[in-house]
């Protein structure tokens, strides 16, 4: 691209061209994802939105600028960089591209371009745009598969127990239900969600649907594999998603340690980990994973002191791991409805506080999940919620504070009805204030809604 003169009245912010006087890093992320999400355009540097040009820009600083914006954008947006002279300096200018995948901020906030300004997507628009972005997804064809590659007893077997569970008509043809189901297209070509429920061998056309378990325990007689490395045991696990959800689970129920725990007159076995906590997550990693990504599967790995599941793909667009509490999304909402009929889904939108209330009500530290553009990550603790003074809080907070905090250290987690046991005579609104202050200051963690709702230790606060 090449502007010879240069002259500020040739520019006017539009949809396509944005103008930054002096460059920050925040208003050029925001730039980079309305643009790459509309229609692409060029983002210029050094001159205001009323063409007024600012004394020159420093490309060094516009440089450092670049970097931070693009670490604060997911997925990265790639952008070219050219330099333009002008009568009172140098100035930057960008180009950006669009692209087929959809973009946002950390914080998951989603922009467009919508004329010179950049425009928050919000409600049924942000759920179309999200919706949009599977078709490379559990959507696509499976160009190489046929209708013989579906295993049509399971889909039989699978169509009565829906019509037992849903308000289906019952004179449907099998063919409109699998369309409507999303497992094929009216040409009954299958699609990556129907091979992946109801698949005679998905892994023949999706090869990456597959999970690797290792078990890197300290065990004695364990052999070094080629990276020297010692495991116990290595499995490759394939077959339909809901086989390969029950054959991981097997495998780590297998794996892990018991030990026996004395309530009252009972005792009890125990697993490392809470199993329903385990099963939530494997579901998670198969229903969420991004089967748009090659070559890589979901990896499931045990050490002696936590848990560790890794599913390909970033979380969805406006999905963050501070807000996946509060909000829900899925990239592959066809899969995760048939998992949900055949039993492996407990409920829609509620896998998440699970594995909170669970680890909670078990003595566990919370989970642990990390995101990046190519892989979303959760560790489970092994070790308890050490019992802890909470001192170091004190000079801050009230004495019905303090309480909760002991309670939490204790017990795990606390309800609304817990806290009014340990303070009676104080109101329930101001019981509530107190614990909403405790969540507001990073201090506690609110899980749940209405009268289920618990509130447990942030992990970023443990070992303040």
């Amino acid at each position: 691209m090449t502007i010879p003169p240069f002259s500020p009245a040739d520019l006017k912010a539009g949809p396509r061209l944005a103008l930054l006087g002096e460059p920050d890093p925040d208003t050029l992320a925001q730039c980079l994802v309305a643009m790459a999400n509309t229609d692409g355009g060029r983002i210029v540097l050094g001159v205001d939105s009323d063409q007024a040009i600012h004394p020159g820009v420093d490309p060094a600083w516009a440089d450092q600028c670049l970097r931070v914006a693009q670490t604060q954008t997911s997925p990265h947006i790639q952008v070219s960089w050219q330099e333009e002279e002008a009568p009172s300096g140098t100035l930057i200018i960008l180009q950006v591209s669009p692209t087929d995948q959809l973009h946002s901020l950390l914080d998951g906030r989603v922009l467009v371009r919508a004329g010179s300004v950049n425009r928050i997507v919000l409600g049924p628009e942000l759920y179309s745009m999200l919706r949009n972005q599977t078709i490379a997804g559990e959507d696509a064809l499976a160009g190489s598969a046929s209708a013989a590659d579906l295993d049509f007893d399971q889909l039989e077997a699978f169509r009565r127990q829906w019509r037992r569970t849903s308000l289906a008509p019952r004179d449907e043809t099998l063919n409109r239900f699998l369309g409507a189901l999303g497992v094929q297209d009216p040409q009954q070509v299958p699609t990556m969600a129907g091979l992946l429920l109801f698949g005679n061998n998905p892994q023949f056309h999706i090869p990456q649907a597959r999970i690797t378990f290792v078990n890197f325990k300290a065990m004695p007689g364990q052999e070094e594999n080629r990276d020297g490395h010692r495991y116990a045991r290595r499995e490759e696990i394939t077959g339909t998603a809901p086989q390969q959800i029950v054959r991981a689970w097997e495998i780590v129920r297998n794996e892990m340690d018991m030990h026996s725990v004395v309530t009252g007159l009972e005792r009890e076995d125990r697993t490392e980990y809470p199993l329903s906590v385990v099963r939530e997550v494997l579901v998670n990693a198969v229903a969420h994973r991004d089967y748009s990504l090659t070559g890589r599967a979901i990896e499931i790995r045990m050490y002696d002191g936590y848990l560790e599941v890794s599913s390909p793909g970033s979380l969805p667009a406006h999905i963050t791991v501070d807000n996946m509490l509060d909000e829900h999304f899925s990239r592959n909402p066809n899969l995760v409805t048939g998992l949900y009929h055949l039993g492996l889904v407990e409920e829609l939108g509620l896998g998440i506080d699970l594995i909170y209330n669970v680890l909670a009500q078990h003595g566990h530290l919370p989970p642990e999940f990390d995101a990046n553009a190519h892989r979303v990550r959760v560790r489970l603790r092994k070790s308890k919620n050490p019992p802890r003074s909470p001192s170091h809080w004190e000079h801050s907070m009230n004495q019905r504070q303090m309480e909760a905090l002991r309670y939490v250290a204790d017990e795990g987690a606390i309800t609304n009805r817990e806290l009014r046991a340990l303070c009676p005579g104080v109101s329930a609104e101001t019981l509530r204030l107190d614990l909403n202050d405790l969540v507001e200051r990073g201090i506690l963690l609110r899980i749940g809604a209405k009268r289920g709702t618990r509130y447990l230790l942030k992990q970023s606060s443990l070992g303040k």
